[in-house]
């Protein structure tokens, strides 16, 4: 028994737990900012809708072990905690000379034919109605990547959606070790006293 049922649910188990980690890294923004780059800082206690959701721009110093960043102002002064990247968001020193474009929305994604390691996004943009300026375009050409993020939480409360749509519905009556068997016709009977 050790030598068949153990190894099988080893190997059962680490085949789900690829699974998660694949799924999970799907879905996640993986935001890596160079020692140098230009940022600015979510504020966790905003206190009004008018304040501004970032603060800085700050310079980045080093990433730590843990993933975080080290930030350093204007005045050259390290900050006194460390922000993980979720909580950055990259400035363009050159924005004046940067052609950006603003996403409208994400609408499928496909695997790179080049890079299989790589997910291409189908871009509607903002102010280009016209189809043919959609674009196919890799995670790293998107400055803010909430967009990708929005599209995953859609795309995967559709296809939840879609699995509830496509399971046979129970009719009053049926259990689920007998939905194979008919409706109950609600025929009284004699109990036995």
């Amino acid at each position: 028994m050790t030598e068949i049922v153990f190894p099988a649910v080893e190997e059962k188990s680490k085949e789900t737990q690829a699974k998660m980690i694949k799924r999970f890294n799907a879905t996640v923004l993986h935001n890596e900012f160079p020692e140098g780059a230009r940022v600015m800082t979510l504020d966790p206690i905003k206190g009004s809708k008018l304040t501004p959701r970032y603060e800085g721009p700050y310079t980045v110093v080093r990433r730590t072990t843990n993933g975080a960043y080290e930030l350093r102002d204007g005045t050259g002064e390290l900050l006194g905690r460390h922000y993980a990247p979720s909580q950055l968001k990259l400035v363009l020193d050159d924005f004046d000379e940067t052609e950006t474009y603003e996403v409208k929305e994400i609408t499928d994604h496909k695997i790179d034919d080049h890079d299989p390691e790589n997910i291409l996004y189908h871009v509607k943009w903002k102010n280009f109605p016209d189809p043919k300026w959609d674009t196919w375009e890799p995670e790293r050409n998107f400055i803010e990547r909430q967009c990708i993020k929005d599209y995953w939480e859609k795309y995967n409360s559709n296809k939840v959606e879609a699995s509830l749509l496509t399971q046979p519905k129970q009719t009053k009556g049926q259990s689920d070790d007998n939905s194979h068997a008919e409706p109950s016709r609600g025929t009284k009977r004699k109990r036995a006293h």
